[in-house]
């Protein structure tokens, strides 16, 4: 990210970087938080739980947008979250057969 900023936010290849905005948001963040703040590389998608788990959370809020309404209250919440298993989680595939179908039916 230091190399982006130095280049005006372009890549090494001189293209614009993708979501510069978050990126940005994360600069602020870290100029602002005392202490030094370090990144840790971790592949996607070879079986790491809670990497897994971040995908799938991240397909969610993709599919955010086409909610309309949905109640959520912190006793339900707890309530899920008592009740939760792994079983309880959507794969990959079955979010974006999902996303897809609410999709075709706008």
């Amino acid at each position: 990210m230091p190399n982006w900023i130095k280049n005006n936010w372009k890549t090494k290849g001189n293209k614009p970087v993708e979501n510069k905005d978050l990126f940005v948001r994360l600069s602020e963040l870290i100029k602002a938080r005392p202490g030094k703040v370090s990144f840790t590389y971790v592949p996607g998608h070879v079986g790491i739980p809670g990497n897994e788990a971040a995908d799938r959370l991240a397909n969610l809020g993709a599919l955010k947008e086409y909610v309309e309404t949905v109640e959520i209250t912190k006793q339900n919440v707890q309530n899920s979250l008592m009740n939760f298993t792994e079983d309880d989680l959507f794969s990959s595939e079955e979010l974006a057969a999902i996303a897809a179908e609410i999709h075709s039916s706008r």
